[in-house]
């Protein structure tokens, strides 16, 4: 083939691989907002279980990042909570390592090789969502339906583009010093993911370049590894403005991962051998390594959760600090799983409506007594009560009520009348 011709193909290959990365990142962007709306009552009550035990927050960790397809949607949530101080830095360690176990269930579906099934599944999602749109439960049956047939339609999509590369001996040589040299596969695994901010990106762009031989194990596992460090970058950025706590729970996450990918570099011969023989097929591989690292790295960081505290505070000191309670309540990182965030403002409503009730009482005693401190409280009730009134009513109007099931979205509705009413 000309030189011409040649650089041609690998521009089309290399567009055709960005392209069906972009689908998948779409379809799980779907996905996921699909996930939030069935899932939501569910979400709260996994959430409150987190807080009894190490292990139920393993599991809650799990599932939630699992329902919302993205760790770094899990973490955003979680610094909303302890912003807030609903949950406790332990509490939320627990729920990141649960997270990161959670985020590998996305590589082991994207893993099967199901090439002819997407069509089909893409087709029964349509007809589902469309032609019963005005049933919900079976309408989010075809989107989900919907959203995997595009996620796996992505998969080959990146598989065929991926083909081509084969031809090149310079950039298979390229890519196979990633397994050699495990630094610079975590570095690039690391830097991509920072970019795409998205791990469940990486990781299947992995598997589905392995799936056509140009990705090998070694190389692979290191930038999976890399891709683990990547997605805490969004979550530094994010913890910017936040309480003490909050901040040590962005950290957490890296401290994490960084240690996982410490611990895991010197065993990594002795590990791909122990993958290589968990699975037939390279994809699986993949996917298994992922799986096994982050399951093992949660299991053994799970009991040094106050050793890890403990270095958090070194690293960020305490310093005293005044939050207003409605707007730490209010947390925006909480917007990220609108069901969610519907439950905080919803319990704000009940206190601005129990101080408007107290301040009646109040204003009672001022009016037939002529109590001047009575008046004075009933002043000071009715200035906070407007300041409750004026960001509930914005953080209301900030809940995306496309991701809202219909019983959500009527309490939003009747939560913004009863703002009205107070």
């Amino acid at each position: 083939m000309p030189r011409e011709g040649c650089i041609m193909h690998i521009m089309a290959a290399t567009l055709q691989i960005l392209g069906g990365l972009a689908l998948f990142m779409y379809s799980i962007s779907l996905l996921s907002d699909t996930m939030k709306r069935v899932a939501s009552l569910r979400m709260k009550s996994i959430l409150e279980k987190a807080t009894t035990s190490p292990l139920r927050g393993l599991l809650a960790g799990t599932i939630v990042t699992f329902l919302v397809q993205s760790s770094s949607v899990t973490v955003l949530l979680l610094l909303g909570l302890v912003n807030a101080g609903i949950m406790k830095l332990r509490q939320a360690i627990y729920v990141i390592l649960g997270s990161e176990i959670g985020t590998t269930i996305t590589a082991q579906i994207v893993a099967f090789k199901v090439t002819m099934f997407f069509f089909p599944l893409i087709v029964a999602g349509f007809v589902l969502r469309t032609v019963f749109a005005d049933k919900e439960k079976i309408r989010n049956c075809g989107e989900v339906l919907f959203c995997l047939g595009l996620l796996f339609l992505a998969m080959k999509i990146m598989a065929d583009g991926a083909r081509p590369f084969k031809e090149l001996p310079l950039l298979m040589e390229a890519i196979s010093q990633f397994g050699t040299f495990p630094l610079l596969g975590m570095l690039i695994g690391t830097l991509f993911t920072a970019i795409t901010s998205s791990s469940s990106a990486t990781t299947s762009l992995i598997i589905a370049m392995s799936m056509e031989g140009v990705v090998d194990l070694p190389s692979g596992i290191a930038l999976l590894i890399g891709a683990n460090i990547g997605t805490c970058v969004l979550e530094l950025i994010a913890m910017i403005g936040t309480n003490v706590a909050a901040k040590r729970t962005g950290l957490a996450q890296f401290l994490i991962n960084l240690l996982g990918a410490l611990m895991i570099y010197p065993l990594l011969s002795p590990f791909t051998d122990f993958i290589s023989h968990t699975a037939d097929d390279l994809p699986r591989q993949l996917a298994n390594a992922h799986t096994f690292f982050n399951v093992a790295l949660a299991f053994i960081l799970l009991p040094f959760a106050g050793a890890l505290i403990f270095v958090l505070g070194k690293i960020i000191r305490d310093k005293d600090e005044e939050v207003p309670e409605t707007a730490s309540a209010l947390d925006e990182k909480m917007l990220n799983i609108p069901a969610l965030a519907l439950y905080r403002a919803e319990e704000e409503v009940k206190k601005m409506a129990a101080l408007t009730q107290e301040m009646l009482k109040m204003a009672k005693i001022a009016f037939f007594t002529g109590d001047r401190e009575a008046g004075k409280t009933v002043h000071r009730y009715e200035k906070t009560i407007d300041q409750m009134n004026s960001q509930l009513n914005s953080y209301l109007g900030r809940i995306n009520t496309l991701l809202l099931s219909q019983r959500d979205g009527n309490t939003k509705k009747a939560l913004i009348h009863s703002l009205t009413d107070i």
